[in-house]
């Protein structure tokens, strides 16, 4: 829940602000890594 949280609030400073750095964008990455390993390991 915290990483779609803090994946989304990246995702809409860097569409507001223009700005796309790449530490934002491996952070969205990472977020969304670990919300598919959390769905896999609930899953099984």
């Amino acid at each position: 829940m915290i990483a779609i949280t803090v994946a989304v609030l990246y995702l809409m400073i860097s569409v507001i602000s223009h700005k796309w750095e790449i530490t934002w964008v491996v952070w969205i990455v990472y977020c969304f890594y670990r919300i598919f390993t959390e769905y896999i390991y609930k899953k099984y």
